[in-house]
């Protein structure tokens, strides 16, 4: 007997479309542009992958990205935010700041498919076919002992 699982990559589509809404708030001489990403570890992991040099404080990691220092904190909502210099290129960190919520997205996906494939030879299901589809989700098909 199989059954098969369709993986769709949500977070990617979730955090698209969050992104075509993101809040902005002004403070001060700083702007701040929220976005969904609430992982610490995985916010480090793309930003260390797109070689940024990171000072990591407590709920902030500072960024020196080009002239300007920014730096992502948690708001209100336990997600993070960028917080730019009122000065900095807003339309260069808003496309900056969606490539690096695409790559969060990602990683994301990829840590869930890990966690199926682990739990799935954990309940002794054999991975008989993998399957990537057109909208980038990933078909899987399992072959159940029993």
């Amino acid at each position: 007997m199989s059954i098969e699982l369709v993986l769709i990559p949500m977070a990617i589509v979730a955090i698209d479309e969050f992104s075509k809404t993101r809040k902005e708030k002004s403070e001060n001489n700083y702007l701040m542009l929220e976005t969904a990403m609430k992982d610490e570890s995985l916010l480090k992991q793309v930003l260390s992958e797109w070689d940024c040099t990171m000072d990591i404080l407590t709920d902030t990691i500072s960024i020196k990205k080009k002239i300007n220092q920014v730096m992502f904190t948690l708001n209100e909502h336990h997600a993070f935010s960028l917080v730019l210099p009122k000065g900095a290129n807003q339309v260069e960190y808003k496309k900056w700041l969606n490539e690096i919520e695409e790559a969060y997205a990602h990683l994301i996906q990829q840590r869930v498919y890990e966690q199926l494939i682990y739990q799935a030879q954990a309940r002794g299901m054999n991975l008989e076919d993998e399957e990537i589809l057109e909208d980038n989700s990933i078909q899987l098909t399992y072959v159940i002992k029993g």
